[in-house]
């Protein structure tokens, strides 16, 4: 498929690039500033402001994708990660790793927003479940690799290798891009569900209630992500893990998704995606409360690649329904509304999960799985009606044109 539109495998190696050398950081980035003297609720204070500025920032960044172009957006957030990433090694204080957290995070919420609005202008509906499963493959790429060299790197050279290795790895992406991305403007397709013309004088309506389940999906996987900015690799630490491991739990995570994220693109374009986005979040929130009792590094390990593995199946099925439900001329925007919730959300974890952590696991990962579980279970049951709306709407583009979002509705059209 990536020779089939370069302007993908542009964005799939780009992606590849940079998040393995902002993942390089993660297992050093919390031990870092717990050797600078900065307590656990300091470090779960810095945290947030990464978030609050994704937060903040991600609908401006979204819009400004929309009129500005996604270029702009991908190159500039990248050089901005290759001047904090140098400026971390001098911070002193959660005051000054705080405000380059910040800024990190406002970088942050002009790339995925921007990169994923990329893909729905580059790609036919009908393919795009399998271009978002390879842009996640190369996301988790780098998150396999990353975490891995960072480790290495930290107990080679000292902490101050994985930020160099950030710096560079963003400065090498960001100039291929500006180099040899093209277009990047909003892009109509036939077969969208929401076939708005880019640019028609007329108001475009937002499908909230299609997009309602996008939102409330948030609510688990963005208190999820605050747990593991925060407190994963002090809790490994803390069993015993050092650098080492800590880098090689994430490579662990990543391997399933690098392996089965194209396949589980190609699910999403076929079968229901509400059910592969409940099946493996109740699979996920299961683990995380079995986290709460266990104790033995390696059984972590082993739940980290299954995880993984559910997240392979159902971040695709998320993405494809997100393609199908918002409307072209307002991609970026709407993507930004919806990171923007989840970034709150890992917000409010950031702020709780250091602070219940150092109370009792147990209360935490219990917590977790139950956020996870219900959020998926309310947002899947929303998406059912939707997903036969469109697919009935789908159908009928098969009958007029010929062509559809899933390639089964051409024999049910038929």
């Amino acid at each position: 498929m990536l020779w089939e539109y370069p302007q993908l495998a542009l964005i799939v190696g780009g992606v590849f690039v940079v998040f393995l050398g902002l993942t390089s950081i993660w297992p050093v980035f919390t031990l870092y500033m717990q050797g600078e003297g900065i307590g656990l609720t300091e470090i779960s204070l810095v945290t947030s402001a990464y978030m609050a500025a994704n937060f903040l920032f991600q609908v401006p960044a979204g819009w400004a994708s929309d009129r500005l172009g996604r270029k702009p957006l991908l190159v500039g957030g990248l050089l901005v990660h290759v001047v904090t990433s140098l400026l971390y090694l001098g911070a002193h204080g959660s005051w000054g790793f705080g405000l380059l957290r910040f800024i990190d995070g406002i970088a942050a919420a002009a790339n995925m927003p921007a990169a994923r609005a990329y893909i729905m202008d580059t790609v036919p509906a009908a393919r795009r479940g399998q271009a978002f499963g390879l842009l996640g493959a190369a996301f988790n790429g780098g998150l396999m690799f990353g975490p891995a060299i960072g480790g290495f790197l930290g107990s080679a050279t000292g902490m101050a290798g994985p930020f160099w290795f950030g710096a560079i790895t963003s400065l090498v992406a960001g100039g291929w891009l500006a180099i040899k991305m093209q277009g990047g403007k909003p892009v109509q397709h036939g077969t969208d569900s929401a076939a708005i013309p880019v640019g028609a004088p007329v108001a475009i309506r937002i499908p909230w209630r299609a997009i309602a389940p996008l939102f409330v999906s948030t609510i688990g996987w963005g208190f999820v992500g605050g747990f593991f900015s925060v407190v994963w690799n002090i809790w490994i630490h803390d069993l015993g893990g050092d650098l080492n491991v800590i880098g090689f739990s994430y490579t662990l995570f990543a391997l399933p998704m690098v392996l089965l994220g194209p396949w589980g693109g190609r699910l999403a374009d076929r079968y229901s995606r509400p059910l592969l986005i409940l099946i493996p979040s109740l699979v996920a929130a299961a683990i995380y409360f079995a986290y709460g009792f266990i104790t033995s590094i390696p059984i972590i390990l082993a739940l980290g690649v299954v995880e993984g593995a559910m997240i392979a199946i159902l971040d695709p099925a998320s993405a494809s329904y997100m393609a199908d439900v918002l409307p072209p001329a307002l991609r970026g925007r709407l993507q930004g509304v919806i990171s923007t919730t989840n970034t709150g959300m890992g917000f409010v974890g950031t702020l709780i999960c250091g602070p219940l952590y150092t109370i009792g696991p147990i209360y935490l990962f219990t917590l977790l799985a139950g956020l996870h579980a219900v959020s998926a279970g309310i947002a899947s049951s929303l998406m059912w009606p939707q997903e036969r709306r469109l697919r009935a709407q789908q159908a009928a583009a098969v009958a007029a044109k010929g062509e559809g979002t899933i390639p089964a509705l051409k024999a049910e059209a038929a």
